[in-house]
Order: structure tokens, then C-alpha cells, then sequence
């Protein structure tokens, strides 16, 4: 699905969900799986308020929690919701909260670089200031560690 969805493959992504839906393993919760990835699909095809409502917020799996949280919060950030704020903080909290649990600290620090430079994005300075733009666009190339980069790099682009 990740790999359908980075081609920009969509008819194929919603058709292989669909088809396989059955299919899912490893895992106890084959359905929060499957709606999980058809969120990834819904915001891939910006179809945010549908995207929305596929994630779940009663994943088991510590990865899926993470992984939905973020797809949250990014949703919250393409449609300029008023509710962006509080659920980057929340998002922030919860992976400084896991720390301690079994979510590998690599992934949770990719986390929090995200949260930072999305935070960074989201300033109104940052809008058509090509200074400020390269500097971030430089240090998403730098860290080692940061969760959706790709996707942040677009946001930047964006606001060229």
C-alpha cells in the first residue's frame, strides 16, 4: 500500500485494499489494519474528512498508534483546521509518553523531529520566505531520523 500510495498509484491502491481485504495477517485486528491503509488512501487522494474517519483511535499494535496519530495530525494540517494546534501538542505528549514503552526510541525520535519541523512549517513566517524554506528544507535533509520527510518536503514546496 505505502509503496502504491508513494507511485501515486491510487486506482490500484483502493482496488488491492479492497481485493485483499481478507487477507491481512499478523495481526489480531485485521480491520483496524484495513482502515488504517484506507486512510493512507483517502488522504492520498486528498479525500480528508473520509480519511478521517477510517482512522481509529483503538490500535493495539504501539506502531499503528503512532502511524494514525501522525496521519491525524497531518490531516488536520492540509485541511487548516483550528484543531491543528492542540493535536500536534497532543501527538507530541504521546510519543514523549512512549518512551518508556515498545516502540523502538529510533522511530519515536523520527517522530519528534517531525512534530518539530511541521511545527516550524505551519508558522506563518515561513509562507513565501524562500530563506526560511531552504533552511528547513536543509535540515530535513540532515536528520537522520524524522518520520514522513518526503511529505514534509512537499509541504514546503508548497508554500514557495
Amino acid at each position: 500500500v505505502q509503496v502504491g500510495l508513494r507511485s501515486k498509484a491510487f486506482d490500484w491502491v483502493h482496488c488491492f485494499l479492497l481485493n485483499h481485504k481478507d487477507r491481512i495477517g499478523g495481526t489480531l485486528h485485521p480491520e483496524v489494519v484495513f482502515q488504517y491503509n484506507l486512510g493512507q488512501y483517502y488522504f492520498g487522494i486528498k479525500a480528508y474528512d473520509q480519511a478521517l474517519d477510517s482512522i481509529s483511535s483503538t490500535y493495539n499494535d504501539p506502531f499503528y498508534k503512532v502511524a494514525a496519530s501522525r496521519l491525524e495530525v497531518k490531516i488536520y494540517y492540509k485541511l487548516g483546521s483550528e484543531l491543528f494546534e492542540s493535536k500536534l501538542t497532543a501527538f507530541k505528549l504521546y510519543i514523549y509518553r512512549l518512551v518508556k514503552h515498545s516502540v523502538h526510541s529510533d522511530k519515536l525520535l523520527g517522530n519528534h523531529h517531525f512534530v518539530d519541523l511541521l511545527k516550524q512549517i505551519w508558522r506563518p513566517q515561513t509562507l513565501k520566505n524562500e530563506k526560511r524554506i531552504e533552511k528547513l528544507l536543509q535540515k530535513i535533509e540532515d536528520l537522520e531520523e524524522l518520520a514522513d520527510r518526503e511529505w514534509l518536503k512537499e509541504q514546503l514546496e508548497v508554500l514557495r
